[in-house]
């Protein structure tokens, strides 16, 4: 058993159509796990039509894109998968089955190489104001929006970002999750995980990207395979990308 754990709090089904049914187009029948405390009827309705279990939470002192490892942390204590994915939902759809051939431990997914950590003004922003400067400045951009692994892998990186958190939360200017993720990979604080780019067939993060490729309305890598799963398909900077997906992702 496998699943997929995203935060939706506030979203209604206009907004996660795309990413539930291309999802479950795709293949995927284990459970999809979404957090959220308020749940329109028509969202309802379709939760139970295309299998979608929601976690209520109480509330966090943080912002969503923090509190959701917390909730992912918790959720998987007692629960036994074999591989587990950890998601944005509103800006995410699906092209292949996600679970097939995934490498062992957790996988981050670097974003388009013309951006980096130092060049990209939100990224810059959000490391220096964790981290007070900005030592990976050089590094790719890994976005903390799509992540893979193995149960057990990835609850030993949770355990290391909360952690970080609150450590930083005595101390820093700002939480962003992004900053903080990209410091612990890229100085090599999380154990046993792989940093694929953004030309691998899992994941690619369209949102710097300008120079993706399109074949029969599928988003192909440079090799011509077609890639699972598009993030960021609404900002990407390939304007008729970005025009054709968000014709095709609006059902």
């Amino acid at each position: 058993m496998n699943a997929v754990l995203g935060m939706a709090d506030g979203y209604d089904w206009p907004t996660l159509e795309a990413f539930v049914r291309t999802l479950r187009e795709s293949g995927y029948r284990d459970d999809l796990v979404l957090f959220g405390n308020h749940i329109s009827t028509l969202l309802r309705r379709k939760s139970l039509e295309f299998e979608v279990q929601w976690m209520h939470f109480d509330a966090l002192p943080y912002r969503p894109e923090i509190a959701r490892y917390f909730l992912y942390a918790e959720h998987l204590r007692n629960r036994h998968y074999r591989d587990v994915f950890l998601t944005d939902t509103r800006d995410v759809v699906f092209q292949g089955n996600v679970f097939e051939e995934i490498p062992t431990g957790v996988v981050f997914f670097e974003e388009d190489p013309s951006m980096t950590v130092g060049r990209c003004p939100y990224n810059h922003q959000w490391v220096t104001g964790c981290y007070g400067e900005n030592a990976i400045a050089n590094e790719a951009i890994i976005c903390s929006g799509t992540i893979f692994g193995k149960q057990e892998d990835l609850q030993a990186f949770l355990r290391i970002f909360i952690a970080e958190v609150q450590r930083l939360e005595q101390q820093a200017r700002v939480l962003v999750d992004q900053a903080i993720v990209n410091q612990l990979v890229r100085t090599g604080r999380i154990p046993n995980c792989t940093v694929l780019s953004n030309d691998m067939t899992l994941v690619q993060t369209l949102g710097y990207v300008r120079a993706a490729r399109l074949v029969q309305g599928r988003v192909v890598n440079s090799r011509g395979d077609v890639v699972r799963v598009l993030h960021q398909y609404d900002r990407s900077q390939h304007a008729e990308l970005r025009k054709t997906l968000c014709r095709v992702c609006r059902y």
